[in-house]
């Protein structure tokens, strides 16, 4: 009581403790004010990952694009199937495992396949994200002409200018020109 009455006598120390109750008030707000912004921040965050999570893989994008694809070759100024006689023509493939699903590059001899991380698509362009055992690989294909089923597929080590494939199921648009035994092999017949 002693406090108070000292207080009211002597208007020095009511507005010491005045300006020091509107510090405290403003600390206060402050503080309450970035808590809300953190938490802003937190929501926004959990917004964007559950985009992410439903979006997850984008494996739903497959849907769109065929799984099977074969290399075009210029000839003559013609986009034709070239079918060499020492190996196959160069492919693509998006096959489906368990959970996942798989990117793989015919060399002709061999195929090797990379998983699919993720698909994101912008416009006719889809990216595939996708890992073998050493690293992660960008994969793009540019759907270039979709009645002919035509597809510019690129990538940073194999084909990083774009390579021409055509869908399995529009390959018959296509001439196909095999490469003579006689080029390959001493013994045709």
């Amino acid at each position: 009581m002693n406090y108070i009455k000292n207080l009211i006598k002597n208007p020095i120390k009511i507005s010491q403790l005045s300006i020091l109750v509107c510090g405290f008030l403003i600390i206060l707000l402050g503080c309450s004010q970035k808590n809300k912004q953190n938490s802003n921040v937190i929501k926004e965050n959990k917004i964007v990952d559950k985009v992410i999570t439903q979006e997850k893989n984008g494996y739903e994008l497959l849907k769109e694009i065929p799984k099977d694809w074969i290399a075009l070759t210029q000839y003559n100024n013609q986009d034709v199937i070239f079918q060499p006689c020492d190996s196959e023509n160069l492919s693509i493939t998006i096959r489906k495992n368990a959970n996942s699903y798989d990117l793989g590059i015919s060399h002709g001899h061999d195929i090797t396949f990379d998983s699919i991380i993720r698909i994101t698509k912008k416009n006719n362009n889809y990216i595939f994200h996708c890992s073998n055992t050493s690293n992660e690989r960008l994969f793009s294909l540019t759907i270039i002409n979709n009645k002919k089923g035509i597809g510019l597929w690129k990538n940073d080590f194999i084909f990083k200018d774009g390579a021409k494939y055509v869908n399995r199921d529009r390959e018959n648009l296509f001439q196909k020109i095999e490469q003579p035994c006689q080029e390959c092999w001493d013994d045709c017949d």
